[in-house]
């Protein structure tokens, strides 16, 4: 079995720059890894995310990265792109929870 890596990096090419590295906790890593399923650019998870005020306590202001991905996971009544793209979901799975 192979080892995943214990560092990784996305790797990004701005049109007038020279290359740049960009984090997996960026909130834009996800519609810029996965395209297919974010084709609208919803930005993922960022440590400054906050709850709605229902759901907000004195203890727990800010999202997980559990509860973010908790939701965005979860199975509801309408289309999901996310369920219906086979192995891209897969691997999204993965990449979101290794990180």
């Amino acid at each position: 079995m192979t080892e995943s890596p214990q560092n990784r990096a996305i790797c990004i090419y701005p049109v007038a720059d020279s290359y740049k590295n960009i984090s997996p906790l960026n909130q834009c890593s996800d519609p810029m890894v996965y395209l297919l399923l974010f084709p609208n650019g919803e930005c993922g998870w960022n440590s400054n995310m906050e709850h709605v005020e229902e759901r907000r306590s004195e203890k727990r202001v800010r999202v997980t990265q559990l509860q973010f991905y908790s939701y965005r996971f979860a199975v509801r009544n309408a289309f999901s792109i996310l369920h219906n793209s086979g192995k891209h979901f897969q691997q999204y799975i993965v990449d979101s929870t290794s990180i």
